[in-house]
């Protein structure tokens, strides 16, 4: 038998029990509620939201607002496209949608990570040095092959002046497994260096390679379209890497490298799609006037294009990157999309809404995007149809040129490269003009691939910092410097007390591994690689345009190099942007007929990518 007191208990138990779970689901909804509401866009006035647990500047990639509540919204909150990316390609498709129409209410919005407009295009002044821009990105453009950089510059009345090369220097310095030897000697540099055999002895790394290109596909067979040319066991060129076909050449595997050092590129050997690689040759060596570049450094592309969009009405907000895009409806069944960024300036999350969206991204930060097309839409592989690859560049500034002193003017060097098979790879000399007023000169040093990742450890603060550099994402350390002389030393002949120490460094790596960060001193650095290339496996003329529309269903787009026929640095960019513009906004093509007959001929004719920077 039962206590009376038992019942009693019991009974408390349970009211105290839906008491508790009573107060859990209050506090469940309070939290809810609490979360930040969803800030919008309306003209110049951002009502914006703190994000919570973000004391610090780092990147958030975790959502921090419930998506798609759009119930309360008019249509002076709604963007007419919102472009994600201030490059060539961003800021290009801004400037076309707001020059073809002006209207005030048609509204275009450019969001930038970085605080600079230019992406891969980085122009920066050295201290001391007047006469010429060091170029952290691409550097120069060839008119005759490119003709939408060509369009841009003429159109915006950007100057520009030749990029000297001088790859006729008989002079020059190459250095190949520790021997040194002169352009004029480089049909003996092979077997001195090299283990080849008999009939590669008296080739240059050049024609090593016209030998390896013309095996692949022989020169009549260049003209047909990659589907056309020949197949290796019953398969299309598409399906193979360019080392896959090697075997095709019957050369020797020290002629392979030869050829790579001797070209100064190593990503241009990488495994890419081999179909794209045909008859490509040296493309440098076009001659002291085949480059050009703007006066005031590559960057002036897309800051013209960006000051042009803003003068016809278009609006840029920096320091602003796009961690998650959903796709919403209003009431009334419109479908917009809603953007969720973070703004580093504010350390807020800011939220915008827009009818259409053009992400003008490299596939490391697209895929760093929380957007469900990524994961779900059929085309998805598409975004890894291309193979992304570093680069670096290192600036180094001198009192005097040192590549001027009496004991190297037999190398005749004043400007174009020396190249070398050591990590420094390539040197570009810039000399001063007028030396009665200032001596002050530099070079560049531009290497690729695992070269890149040789010259990233060194930049570290684990080391020690150069005593003089603006290098803030990466630091100039003095062992690097030490490298950089003791190997520009061995590239030259010479001894390190004839090169000197520099008065200043800088240096860049494009790295898509990385991590987003802030840099204090600098501001948000968004991690990119330097360029692409088709991976095998994939018919790019199709991948090309199958990418701009991820989901067929959705206005969401995507533009930029990458994913272009002239992947590089700029063309392509262009190119993409403009065939993107053409196909889903009715705009007609930036290339006149003859600009656009160059365009399809420089890429039949096999002056396809890569366009080395």
């Amino acid at each position: 038998m039962k206590h009376p007191d038992t019942d009693s208990k019991l009974r408390k138990c349970k009211i105290v029990n839906i008491v508790l779970a009573v107060v859990i689901v209050v506090l469940i909804l309070v939290i809810c509620i609490a979360i930040p509401l969803v800030a919008m866009d309306d003209g110049d006035d951002d009502k914006k939201s703190n994000t919570t647990g973000l004391t610090g500047r780092t990147l958030p990639f975790a959502r921090v607002v419930q998506p798609c509540n759009l119930s309360s919204l008019d249509d002076a909150d709604v963007q007419d496209v919102i472009i994600v990316g201030g490059g060539p390609a961003g800021t290009f498709v801004g400037y076309r949608l707001k020059t073809e129409n002006t209207s005030p209410q048609y509204k275009v919005l450019l969001l930038e990570a970085t605080n600079r407009i230019g992406g891969r295009l980085y122009s920066v002044d050295l201290p001391g040095i007047d006469f010429n821009v060091a170029e952290l990105g691409g550097m120069r453009y060839i008119p005759s092959s490119q003709p939408y950089v060509e369009e841009v510059i003429k159109e915006m009345n950007i100057p520009h002046k030749p990029f000297l090369m001088d790859e006729e220097n008989d002079a020059r310095p190459y250095l190949f497994r520790d021997i040194f030897v002169q352009q004029k000697d480089l049909k003996t540099a092979g077997k001195a260096a090299y283990r080849l055999n008999k009939e590669e002895e008296d080739l240059t790394p050049s024609e090593v390679e016209s030998l390896m290109w013309e095996a692949i596909v022989p020169p009549d067979q260049r003209h047909l379209d990659p589907d056309e040319r020949m197949t290796v066991d019953g398969f299309s060129l598409l399906h193979y890497g360019t080392v896959n076909t090697y075997n095709l050449a019957n050369v020797s595997d020290d002629a392979h490298n030869y050829a790579i050092d001797g070209n100064g590129y190593s990503i241009a050997y990488s495994n890419y799609n081999a179909a794209t690689s045909v008859g490509e040759g040296n493309a440098t060596s076009g001659g002291a006037n085949y480059y050009r570049a703007p006066t005031d450094g590559m960057a002036t592309i897309p800051i013209r294009l960006a000051e042009e969009f803003e003068k016809s009405g278009g609006r840029i907000k920096k320091n602003t990157t796009v961690t998650a895009i959903d796709e919403c409806e209003f009431l009334d069944g419109q479908k917009v999309y809603l953007l969720t960024t973070y703004n580093y300036e504010t350390l807020e999350t800011v939220q915008y809404i827009a009818r259409k969206v053009v992400l003008a991204m490299t596939r490391s930060q697209l895929k760093r995007i929380h957007w469900d097309a990524l994961w779900t839409s059929p085309k998805r592989e598409s975004v890894d149809a291309v193979i992304s690859h570093q680069a670096t560049k290192i600036f180094f500034a001198f009192e005097e040129p040192w590549w001027r002193k009496e004991s190297l003017q037999y190398l005749n060097l004043t400007h174009g490269r020396s190249i070398s098979s050591l990590p420094s790879r390539q040197t570009y000399y810039f000399t001063a003009p007028n030396p009665a007023v200032s001596n002050r000169s530099f070079i560049m040093l531009y290497n690729d691939g695992r070269f890149a990742r040789f010259w990233k450890a060194l930049a570290s603060d684990s080391f020690n910092k150069f005593r003089t550099s603006n290098s803030a994402i990466f630091p100039m350390t003095d062992t690097l410097v030490k490298e950089v002389v003791k190997e520009l030393a061995l590239n030259h002949n010479t001894t390190e007390d004839v090169i000197g120490q520099p008065y200043f460094g800088w240096i860049m790596v494009w790295d898509n591994d990385l991590l987003p960060r802030y840099v204090e001193g600098y501001g948000p650095y968004m991690p990119s690689e330097s360029w692409a290339l088709w991976a095998p496996g994939y018919d790019y003329t199709e991948e090309t345009t199958k990418i701009i529309k991820l989901d067929e269903n959705q206005n969401i787009f995507i533009c930029g190099s990458v994913y272009s026929l002239q992947q590089g640095w700029v063309e392509g960019a262009l190119e993409h942007a403009d065939t993107m513009l053409t196909t889903y906004f009715n705009i007609p093509s930036y290339l006149s007929p003859s600009g656009m007959q160059a365009m399809k001929m420089s890429f039949y004719a096999k002056r396809r990518v890569p366009f080395y920077p």
